[in-house]
């Protein structure tokens, strides 16, 4: 078979030749050669999960996407899940960050870094954004900070210390999510679910550090003056610019990223400047 009809043959089955750039040393890859308009093939699905785990974030720019194709392309890396206090809109497997929609959720101001939904037994593998409206000046960017390159920095001795010990996560729905001591002040009730402090990646082995500026409230192990110095010292390792990228958004980028080793962040922004972004929540599948 020559070149072009393997070419040919690739394109009538529905087969890509997709191509990964590395967006940064941190974090990310932009992907080109990607259809949205049809159901990935074995080939492009494997490729798709392969850069998943060896990036943590997959961007694509430009992208003209419906809804239903968000939800189909967000399947391709586990379950879809929604859940959480927040209004329902037309589509069940879609959510809004967003200030300008009714059932805009979190759309307003700075966000500290954190994983989303840690506090449960099931936090999310991946959360999937789409570009709708996003601030024509500065501000509103989404930073990323890499956990698993923040582990592998970390003092041999240091990493010693952090083995067998676990976390509580607590959520208070109501609050300020930009409080450093946004998980104390949820409550008895706000969801709260312990997890090992350092997590393995079941495909690569590579450790990540499941903690958090927004959601973490203690080191079970530890008593309460331990615990608080050794949350500190996590804080002061890990959000150093080194491990940190930052995503301007544009519309029609469409950005997947790992939420088992990449927290994100958001920077404020003036609120009168319209910001939609149309979520899709991942786990395993």
């Amino acid at each position: 078979m020559t070149k072009g009809e393997a070419q040919a043959q690739a394109t009538a089955t529905g087969q890509r030749s997709l191509k990964f750039r590395p967006l940064s040393p941190v974090v990310g890859a932009e992907v080109t050669g990607m259809d949205f308009s049809r159901e990935a093939d074995q080939d492009t699905v494997r490729q798709l999960r392969d850069a998943f785990d060896r990036y943590n974030a997959l961007l694509f720019r430009n992208v003209t996407l419906a809804v239903e194709e968000q939800a189909r392309f967000g399947r391709i890396f586990g379950q879809i899940k929604v859940r959480g206090d927040y209004k329902p809109n037309e589509f069940p497997d879609t959510q809004h960050i967003s200030n300008t929609r009714a059932d805009g959720m979190l759309g307003d101001g700075e966000l500290t870094f954190h994983y989303d939904q840690l506090f449960y037994p099931d936090p999310l593998k991946a959360i999937m954004l789409y570009g709708v409206e996003v601030p024509k000046g500065k501000g509103g960017e989404t930073l990323f900070c890499n956990t698993s390159l923040a582990y592998d920095a970390l003092p041999d001795d240091f990493k010693v210390e952090l083995h067998g010990l676990s976390c509580i996560h607590a959520y208070n729905y109501k609050g300020n999510r930009a409080d450093p001591n946004f998980a104390r002040s949820g409550g008895a009730d706000a969801p709260r679910f312990q997890h090992s402090l350092v997590w393995i990646h079941p495909r690569t082995g590579r450790r990540s550090l499941w903690f958090s500026k927004a959601s973490t409230d203690r080191v079970v192990e530890l008593d309460t003056a331990a615990s608080e110095l050794l949350l500190a010292r996590l804080r002061e390792a890990v959000y150093r610019p080194e491990f940190i990228h930052t995503h301007r958004w544009h519309v029609g980028d469409l950005l997947i990223w790992s939420n088992q080793v990449v927290q994100h962040a958001r920077t404020p922004f003036d609120p009168a400047e319209p910001r939609t972004l149309r979520r899709t929540p991942i786990v395993e599948g």
